[in-house]
């Protein structure tokens, strides 16, 4: 039988001035300043917990600056609001794109991560299990966090 669903977890949430992979904003982006605060005003809502309208500013981010170096952090964070609010398929399909369109980006092993609780907060335990070893074979130096968490839920599900 499947696994109960999981509640939603709270994000943890970075400071958008202190996310990786934010080199060469000048070279990316001729607005740096424009960009930094439509990503930031992002945050904020989603940090104020107003995911509905997070979702909208990271999706308006997305639309407005292609290539930018947050881009990949945008599309995570996007993903993270429908995951909140339960609306796991959406999420599954936003960190699933996280991962193949931004590989080796500073969101990899939580794109990875979310990818897999998604997964198992729809039922599908053994695309999750499947998920969680991707993830511990191609990002092995995951932030401790994110290792741990990987493992709980490897053990929550029984993955060989």
């Amino acid at each position: 039988t499947p696994a109960a669903p999981e509640a939603p977890v709270e994000p943890e949430l970075a400071e958008p001035s202190d996310v990786s992979g934010m080199q060469s904003l000048g070279q990316l982006d001729e607005q740096p300043s424009a960009a930094m605060r439509d990503y930031e005003a992002a945050f904020s809502q989603l940090r104020a917990g107003r995911y509905a309208e997070a979702s909208d500013a990271f999706r308006a981010f997305l639309d407005a600056y292609p290539g930018h170096a947050l881009e990949a952090n945008a599309r995570y964070w996007l993903s993270e609001t429908y995951y909140v609010r339960g609306d796991y398929q959406e999420a599954a399909r936003g960190f699933a794109q996280g991962y193949r369109d931004y590989p080796g980006s500073a969101k990899q092993a939580d794109n990875l991560l979310k990818l897999a609780l998604s997964l198992s907060n729809l039922g599908q335990t053994e695309q999750a299990c499947v998920t969680l070893s991707e993830l511990r074979r191609t990002v092995p130096d995951a932030p401790t966090p994110i290792r741990k968490r990987a493992d709980q839920e490897r053990e929550r599900l029984g993955c060989s």
